[in-house]
């Protein structure tokens, strides 16, 4: 890192800040380092004006004060000349770039002709616009695009790197245009019922969360639909919204509190804990606080164990299918099954569903059915299984059975 020091120079206070006293600093020798050159230069007079006269490595140069406090000593070192710096051809390559020269030439900015350069990355093959030559011999410039910056069709767009976003796009050239976690905001609509937004959504947020939160999808996180299908494939009987009279009276609360997942063979309850809420995190608008969310789950926990049941807890702060696949590798869950033949992929998949749209499906291929039949299929809820063919009948998913008895037990 280039660094010069300044210590054995007079110093006086002037304005209340400390100023190098450049007049009395005659004579005195300063140590540096810069583009990874380390040596000592003296200064030799005092011109006025903020300009000295230095002596280094035998030769004699005229420098201004302020170069010298941003340790600018790419003159004094014969680093810079009249010419380019960079030939066409050549190859800039360090830990953070790769590239190579393109072109040069000579831009007029303010009244002075400032050298400039075109040059290509190496790794990705990014073709940059003209940068001033100085700013890449600063190594304060590389490609954009690897640096995450700029967006290059078929490198780091969402159409290569999140194809599963492109059914969100209310335009489908954006897919092109950003890449997966760019912070932009876009149009986008439900892969599912097809509703167009009307407010703009964050590209990232979608990244994160595999959702836009549209009311055909339920309220079922994609962590939950993740831990389900997994579940499902383990053929493990279980309850998804677990609600008992012993979650209910927290804080003089009639309503019963609830665990996401309770295995009924094993005792055992799965919390999938995302970053909302679990004394984590909060809604911005919300009057529950971070503190008030940890205080309800530390008191489920403690419900839980005077009843004999273990809850395993697993942290769910990202959607995507590797971290939750190794969130849950290290969590208990991975000591009381096998999950080496899990299929990853396929519970992404169906944690991407609408688990209304899912369960509209599955009433349409198996009516008549009732929805007690439904509900220990489905491992949902009856009230909830009807409210799910209500909105799908209303969306087209499903059509209603005349005679379909759906309340029979």
């Amino acid at each position: 890192m280039d660094s010069i020091n300044f210590d054995e120079l007079p110093f006086r206070i002037k304005a209340g800040k400390r100023n190098i006293n450049w007049a009395m600093s005659v004579g005195k020798k300063v140590s540096f380092t810069y583009k990874g050159i380390s040596g000592i230069f003296e200064i030799i007079e005092y011109l006025g004006n903020q300009s000295v006269i230095v002596r280094y490595d035998g030769k004699e140069k005229a420098m201004r004060t302020n170069n010298l406090l941003k340790c600018k000593l790419g003159d004094l070192l014969g680093m810079v000349s009249r010419g380019y710096v960079f030939n066409i051809g050549d190859t800039v390559k360090d830990d953070k770039r790769d590239i190579i020269i393109t072109e040069n030439v000579r831009i007029k900015k303010c009244g002075y002709n400032v050298k400039h350069v075109k040059f290509k990355c190496n790794k990705c093959l990014y073709e940059s616009t003209w940068v001033p030559e100085a700013k890449i011999l600063s190594e304060k410039t590389g490609c954009p695009v690897c640096a995450r910056k700029k967006t290059l069709a078929g490198y780091n767009d969402i159409a290569t790197e999140a194809h599963w976003m492109i059914s969100y796009l209310a335009n489908h050239h954006d897919a092109t245009k950003y890449s997966p976690q760019s912070n932009a905001r876009i149009y986008v609509k439900c892969p599912d019922c097809g509703a167009f937004k009307d407010k703009m959504y964050r590209i990232s947020e979608l990244y994160n969360k595999h959702s836009i939160g549209c009311g055909c999808k339920g309220s079922k996180s994609y962590p939950e639909k993740f831990m389900k299908s997994l579940l499902t494939q383990l053929n493990v009987e279980h309850i998804w919204g677990y609600r008992v009279e012993w979650l209910k009276g927290y804080k003089g609360s009639k309503q019963s509190a609830e665990f996401d997942f309770y295995l009924t063979q094993l005792k055992c309850v799965i919390e999938m804990d995302g970053e909302l809420g679990h004394g984590k995190k909060s809604f911005s608008k919300s009057k529950i606080t971070i503190e008030a969310t940890k205080e309800k789950d530390d008191w489920k926990d403690a419900q839980a164990e005077k009843h004999g049941v273990t809850v395993i807890r697993i942290n769910s702060d990202r959607s995507s299918i590797e971290y939750l696949k190794n969130e849950i590798l290290n969590s208990n869950l991975s000591k009381i099954f096998n999950l080496s033949l899990i299929d990853w992929l396929q519970c992404g998949e169906f944690a991407s569903k609408s688990i209304i749209k899912t369960t509209c499906e599955y009433y349409e291929s198996n009516k008549p059915m009732s929805f007690y039949k439904m509900a220990k299929y489905l491992n949902l809820d009856k009230s909830t299984i009807r409210k799910y063919v209500n909105i799908g009948i209303e969306n087209g998913w499903c059509t209603k059975e005349i005679h379909l008895k759906s309340d029979v037990v």
